[in-house]
């Protein structure tokens, strides 16, 4: 499973061009865009929440990690019985699929 959302702890800097441009376009369409930026960055989870969040469910086999400057990406492993025998562990790549 992978999950990719907005932080509510972006990038200050980025965070306020975006919204300058985006109060730039004054149409409609524009200010509804604005509007559902602004409710989806309210209702983001910042990445202390999202590893709280995981914890407290039971997850073990995730990460949380910031994926630039606005977003947050959350991995998910369910584990797989192996058909054939695991690699040794010199041989292992290392494993990108992580808890804290």
């Amino acid at each position: 499973m992978l999950v990719n959302d907005l932080r509510r702890d972006p990038d200050p800097f980025i965070l306020e061009y975006s919204l300058r441009e985006m109060a730039d376009d004054t149409s409609e369409e524009g200010r509804y865009r604005l509007r559902t930026y602004l409710i989806s960055l309210q209702g983001a989870y910042t990445r202390a929440e999202v590893y709280d969040l995981l914890r407290h469910a039971g997850l073990t086999s995730w990460t949380a990690e910031p994926d630039g400057p606005m977003a947050l990406t959350l991995r998910f492993r369910r584990a797989v019985a192996r058909t054939r025998p695991a690699p040794t562990a010199s041989a292992a790549p290392s494993d990108p699929w992580r808890s804290p």
